[in-house]
């Protein structure tokens, strides 16, 4: 590990990152014809900021829940990441949840904002949105154009209408260790599902453990094939990650991981054992 304070908040975690691996790539994603581009830690650290600016010109404040239904990628990040500079809170839905599933959970959390990946995600929340009272705006990851912009905001049209990277910068709330960043809600095969609160304090902890226990640092490179909505995923191959300088890159899908790996050569795998076997 590079030698450097712990940082007690997600924000400070990665802020610490940005200042030291700042022209480093953090991401690496398939572009439309599968090969990887890369986002450095200080192009990510603008992208969330403009996410924030864009939220919090919505409405979007310290203490308010944000779903996201998605299952990985660079997207995901930055969303994320710009939810907790708020101050806000981050509840991640499962994407293969039926519609009735998701409308309990938003519901539930009183979620205002959703980010969706696709289409097909956004019709499962349009579903069940006259049962939602508290959910006042969808963003989609994908953009398809004029023909959706009726039915909800593009993440690409946030970024423009944002917080410039030559502008002023933003000012973002002072969020500590004991401020909620995320509510993960359990699976419900013994009941309707329940929200688990995490805070700031109990994420960065467990994430800065991973990486000082298995030595991780900013020349190891990994390849991230889980979803990120569950927390071993979103802490072990995201936040222990970017928390240590490491390259993180996403595999296509789970038809892809052989391949994905002989182009990404990682040094770290997070993996379950439906991977190793077909490996």
């Amino acid at each position: 590990m590079t030698d450097r304070k712990n940082p007690l908040t997600i924000c400070e975690a990665f802020s610490e990152s940005v200042r030291l691996y700042n022209d480093k790539t953090a991401l690496q994603y398939k572009d439309s014809s599968g090969k990887y581009k890369g986002i450095t830690y200080g192009e990510l650290d603008a992208l969330s900021n403009r996410i924030a600016a864009a939220l919090r010109d919505l409405g979007i404040a310290r203490g308010d829940r944000v779903a996201i239904i998605s299952y990985h990628g660079p997207e995901w990040v930055i969303a994320d990441l710009a939810v907790v500079k708020l101050g806000a809170i981050v509840v991640p839905i499962y994407h293969t949840l039926t519609p009735s599933a998701m409308r309990y959970l938003l519901a539930d959390a009183g979620c205002r904002l959703v980010f969706v990946e696709n289409a097909m995600m956004l019709a499962s929340v349009n579903a069940v949105r006259e049962d939602l009272p508290s959910l006042e705006h969808a963003v989609m990851f994908e953009d398809e154009g004029e023909r959706g912009r009726d039915t909800c905001l593009y993440i690409s049209d946030m970024l423009d209408a944002g917080v410039q990277d030559d502008g002023p910068e933003i000012e973002f709330p002072l969020v500590s260790p004991d401020d909620i960043a995320t509510i993960v809600y359990t699976s419900g095969t013994t009941g309707e599902p329940k929200g688990v609160i995490l805070s700031h304090g109990n994420i960065t902890s467990n994430a800065l453990a991973v990486a000082a226990g298995f030595g991780v640092n900013s020349a190891d490179s990994f390849l991230s094939f889980l979803p990120l909505c569950h927390m071993l995923e979103k802490t072990c191959g995201y936040y222990s990650m970017l928390c240590s300088g490491v390259t993180v890159a996403y595999a296509g899908d789970l038809t892809t991981i052989v391949g994905d790996v002989r182009k990404i050569r990682p040094t770290i795998l997070i993996v379950v054992p439906r991977v190793v076997e077909k490996i």
